[in-house]
């Protein structure tokens, strides 16, 4: 019976990993249909470049997490003879079909601890695909929103797993990848009612200090101050606001990419568990809103954090016959 057991994990892990896969090569080759070796050389190659020289301007210069890894990744295969720039080109596509896959294989991951069956989790990473396909306006291959996702999703598989403890290391690595990863403590909101909340407080508390410091730090202190970068030169406020809501494609967009699936997860919310229920608050209210003023909602990859984290299984959830029966 326990070989049986064994062999049928080998090949439940077996199947995510190779959907896993596919996913990846799906949106990673969708995504390279729009933006190709051209414009890696006149776009992406630049900017890498100027993250690293300190001149990429705020707040791109402070995400510098992404870039150095695939700074390493670039250094690699030039030990083995790919000249620079080829080198650069291979390390950008290989480090985005690597991203997308380790993205794939945590979705999988979380939806089960979440309650979810097998098949509802591949029908959730098909839901983050279909999401993906309509999220690259005005975009280069943006290592960090890639590793945004991730860290937000390791972040939920240690709530879920209740090894709260990596919410500080999570935190910290994020903190040097996007300023967004500044939510990930508070998704520990969920689980203060439990008795071990006092336990959970302080490395909520102890997590938002150390963001705080990594912000101030690289801001102040390892960079010398960044013209700011405005979008479409809107300045961040009104400006930005009344620009996304009156613009038509703001919508189209983002009914492309999250369609129905935001109300069928509100209207699923009573059978949510607790977790999933703080993860909404910490997450939904301040990421639509910061959004609204700092960026252009057109460029819809800004919300596959919540898809992820919280829309795709908050609406899988409401239907009955997906989540695994109680033992």
């Amino acid at each position: 019976m326990q070989t049986a057991e064994k062999s049928k994990v080998s090949i439940t892990v077996m199947v995510v990993f190779y959907a896993a896969l596919a996913l990846a090569l799906f949106t990673y080759y969708w995504q390279l249909r729009r933006f190709g070796d051209e414009e890696i050389r006149v776009f992406q190659l630049p900017r890498h470049e100027s993250v690293l020289n300190g001149t990429a301007g705020n707040p791109w210069q402070y995400r510098i997490l992404s870039e150095y890894a695939v700074e390493e990744v670039i250094k690699f295969l030039e030990r083995f003879g790919v000249s620079y720039p080829d080198a650069a080109r291979s390390a950008f596509k290989g480090f985005r079909l690597f991203q997308n896959w380790v993205m794939f294989m945590l979705m999988a991951w979380y939806y089960r601890k979440l309650g979810l069956t097998l098949h509802a989790a591949f029908l959730g990473m098909a839901m983050m695909a279909w999401a993906m396909t309509h999220s690259y306006l005005d975009s280069d291959l943006q290592f960090n929103t890639h590793s945004d996702i991730i860290f937000y999703l390791l972040a939920a598989l240690s709530i879920m797993s209740q090894k709260y403890s990596f919410i500080l290391p999570i935190t910290i690595l994020a903190a040097l990848n996007r300023e967004t990863s500044a939510l990930i403590p508070l998704m520990l909101l969920g689980v203060l009612f439990r008795p071990e909340s006092r336990r959970a407080l302080w490395i909520l508390a102890l997590s938002l200090a150390a963001y705080g410091i990594i912000y101030w730090v690289l801001r102040h202190v390892v960079y010398e101050p960044q013209e700011l970068i405005k979008p479409r030169g809107l300045s961040p406020g009104r400006d930005l606001f009344d620009f996304n809501i009156r613009r038509r494609q703001t919508w189209e967009l983002l009914f492309a990419t999250l369609n129905i699936t935001p109300v069928l997860a509100v209207m699923a919310y009573k059978r949510w568990p607790r977790e999933l229920q703080g993860f909404f608050w910490a997450i939904i209210p301040v990421w639509f809103a910061v959004h609204a003023f700092y960026s252009i909602m057109a460029e819809t990859r800004l919300f596959l954090v919540p898809m992820a984290i919280v829309f795709i299984p908050g609406a899988i959830l409401g239907i009955p016959s997906a989540q695994e029966e109680e033992s």
